[in-house]
């Protein structure tokens, strides 16, 4: 009986969300007039186009990419037709048929240069001497780092968009996506039934400190999904594991391995998830990549940590998308020093 409440509850939420969004504003790129801060606007021309300070000439029809995370927004806009090579790094079922070029780090020049792409994607820089390389060949590269907030998740889709498609039509395109999906992760955030009780969670990518921390997109996630990232305060991703310990998470998410390693270790296998089986696996994919796969991430989560809402999800996910970019999406919760009591906590489970 409890569950169908909920669930009429959801719905009634759902409505309202849609109606609301559909209510104001002008849509497009421009100034936001709800928050007086203005928004990035697209170029004058399609071609030539200027992205992160690389001149792109003309739309590109050849790209490799040595990102995952860019492979993954590459998808999310359907611009994946344009690959034509990817890194050994890039594992997604869908680019499993295309040529692999090495790593990034590891990077095989003579298999890249005969692909012969256009443009190369990258989050991590390369060499003077290989951009040179390159560029004598006639390839551009174009270094584009991670999102690590809302606003920069938004810039790094207008990047990507401007140089595959144009500045205008792939800014437009890349801008619209991008606001549609961080809506939908706030209408997630939206259906977590309130409560004054704080939920607490990190994710570990290893038992010797390396975690999500707050000066990443990722944290941004956590808390989309309803808790309070306890590596919040921490920075470069990493975190003492005496502050583990002590900030005692009600959940922990990490890779199948690391849940083992947990288990048997004598000072981890005390913590409080542990203890009480809130352990979730999630693969570390999940919280690296910036595709539609962060929708994914935020859903496995809301519903590990609110059991209700992962039964009710999947079938209220795909109308969330249809919202317009309309409104700004402001996260119900804020990142709190790890001093500082909380004043907006996250909601817990009833």
């Amino acid at each position: 009986m409890k569950t169908r409440i909920f669930a009429l509850g959801l719905a009634v939420l759902l409505v309202f969300t849609m109606l609301a969004g559909c209510s104001g504003g002008n849509s497009g790129a421009g100034s936001d007039s709800s928050t007086g801060s203005s928004q990035p606007a697209p170029a004058q021309q399609e071609y030539p186009i200027t992205v992160n300070d690389v001149e792109i000439k003309e739309a590109p029809t050849s790209v490799v990419t040595l990102s995952p995370s860019l492979a993954d927004v590459m998808t999310a806009l359907k611009y994946e037709t344009l690959l034509t090579g990817r890194s050994e790094d890039c594992t997604a079922e869908d680019l499993a048929s295309l040529p692999t070029v090495g790593t990034a780090k590891n990077l095989d020049m003579d298999k890249l240069k005969e692909l012969k792409p256009q443009l190369v994607l990258t989050e991590e820089a390369l060499s003077e001497s290989q951009v040179k390389e390159l560029n004598d060949a006639g390839i551009t590269v174009l270094v584009q780092t991670p999102a690590t907030t809302r606003e920069t998740f938004e810039t790094l889709y207008t990047n990507i968009g401007s140089a595959l498609k144009g500045g205008i039509t792939g800014f437009t395109e890349a801008q619209e996506k991008a606001q549609n999906m961080l809506m939908t992760l706030d209408d997630i955030n939206r259906l977590i039934p309130a409560s004054n009780t704080p939920i607490t969670a990190c994710y570990l990518y290893d038992t010797t400190g390396a975690v999500v921390t707050g000066d990443t997109f990722a944290s941004e996630l956590i808390e989309f999904a309803g808790a309070i990232n306890v590596a919040g305060s921490s920075k470069n991703g990493k975190m003492e594991l005496s502050a583990l310990t002590t900030s005692n998470p009600n959940y922990i998410f990490c890779s199948s391995e690391v849940k083992e390693k947990l288990s048997n270790d004598e000072t981890l296998s005390k913590l409080k998830a542990v203890q009480d089986g809130k352990v979730i696996v999630m693969e570390p994919e999940l919280m690296d990549l910036q595709g539609s796969t962060i929708i994914e991430a935020v859903t496995l989560m809301a519903g590990a940590m609110y059991p209700p809402l992962s039964r009710l999800l999947p079938s209220l996910l795909p109308l969330l998308p249809r919202l317009p970019p309309l409104r700004p999406a402001v996260p119900v919760l804020r990142r709190l020093p790890a001093e500082t009591p909380p004043i907006l906590s996250p909601r817990a489970p009833q």
